[in-house]
């Protein structure tokens, strides 16, 4: 078994040139796709609420804004002829538009009225509330009701993002979150799920970013780079463009995270390529929408540029707008700020 798949990982990498021109096309193909119309000319509520969620950049063309104008007006006639079903599913929307957003407080208040006819919605829906409601308190550090909707979860026979390794490691305790998660997902991977093993490295190399082990974690990521790099090559396997496009951004978050460690090694100008090469992905695959991965690249820019007395390029990232929402990363926004001033007097 293990020989078929190293046959088939070394013919992957011979046929990754020819894939890289296919994958260009379908990236200039999926830029100029004009997702906004096509919402909009869809008939109903139901499946304009599915085709929002399956669609991958959806924001490639028009702004989260114009489809809140839109959404709005479409939630406004649903209310006016009492159907509760469109009702529900343009809440569903906005609720993910101001998420997106990084507008927590908005789309959290919209998931949990409609959480409070859980009882009344299908697994589909309630999983949809549920993950919504989860990201929420996440973002806003509510860990304690965070731990309550994944117990939800676990009720409702959702077994998805129901660990809590993600919970310990925002609390701070990166080994316990290590340790739980490879215990959790470890047994679950295979040896040919590129992408979940991109993931898997991925996130082992942040918590052990995070714990400072640096070199330790820069091989995780490197590791992590290769492997979602084979995933993206791979023209054997039908990729759906959500697939293609969560590769594409696991791609530039990985870069991201290898630029960090850089940055841990006081090695700056090594970390720069890597963390504007991470910026570009980003941006270009995940546009905008609010990323905390962006956040804290454009962050360790700064720094790079403020420790190699550069620091025209140090206060350019800094006022790029740049809007942290982790108190972590605020707090890495005054410092870099307040080192800046320092060091001009």
């Amino acid at each position: 078994m293990k020989k078929i798949v190293v046959l088939r990982f070394i013919c992957v990498l011979l046929i990754s040139a020819f894939s890289c021109v296919l994958v260009a096309q379908d990236s200039l193909s999926s830029q100029d796709e004009d997702y906004y119309k096509q919402f909009q000319d869809l008939e109903n509520g139901e499946l304009r609420s599915f085709f929002f969620f399956n669609t991958p950049n959806r924001y490639n063309q028009n702004s989260p804004y114009d489809w809140l104008d839109t959404v709005k007006v479409y939630l406004n006639s649903s209310e006016k002829t009492k159907d509760s079903t469109s009702i529900r599913n343009y809440q569903l929307i906005q609720a993910q538009i101001y998420y997106d957003l990084g507008n927590y407080e908005k789309s959290l208040a919209i998931s949990r009225s409609v959480y409070d006819d859980m009882d009344t919605l299908d697994k589909d829906v309630q999983k949809t509330i549920l993950e919504l409601m989860d990201g929420n308190y996440a973002m806003l550090q509510l860990y304690d009701k965070q731990i309550e909707i994944r117990r939800v979860k676990r009720e409702l026979g959702i077994n998805e993002n129901v660990a809590y390794y993600d919970i310990y490691a925002s609390l701070g305790q990166y080994r316990k979150a290590m340790r739980d998660y490879m215990t959790e997902e470890k047994k679950e991977l295979k040896d040919d799920d590129y992408y979940g093993q991109a993931i898997y490295n991925n996130t082992i190399g942040d918590y052990l970013r995070l714990d400072k082990s640096t070199p330790t974690a820069l091989s995780y990521f490197k590791k992590a780079e290769g492997l979602i790099k084979v995933f993206l090559s791979d023209v054997t396997n039908q990729r759906t463009d959500k697939e293609i496009a969560d590769g594409r951004v696991l791609n530039g978050i990985i870069i991201g995270n290898i630029g960090k460690c850089h940055v841990q090694l006081n090695e700056y100008e090594k970390a720069i390529p890597f963390l504007e090469e991470s910026r570009d992905i980003i941006k270009k695959y995940n546009k905008s929408k609010f990323s905390s991965d962006l956040i804290e690249n454009t962050l360790a820019l700064a720094e790079c540029y403020l420790k190699l007395d550069n620091y025209e390029k140090a206060t350019d990232y800094l006022s790029n707008d740049l809007n942290p929402i982790k108190t972590d990363n605020i707090l890495k926004r005054n410092r870099i700020y307040a080192d800046y001033y320092y060091k001009t007097g």
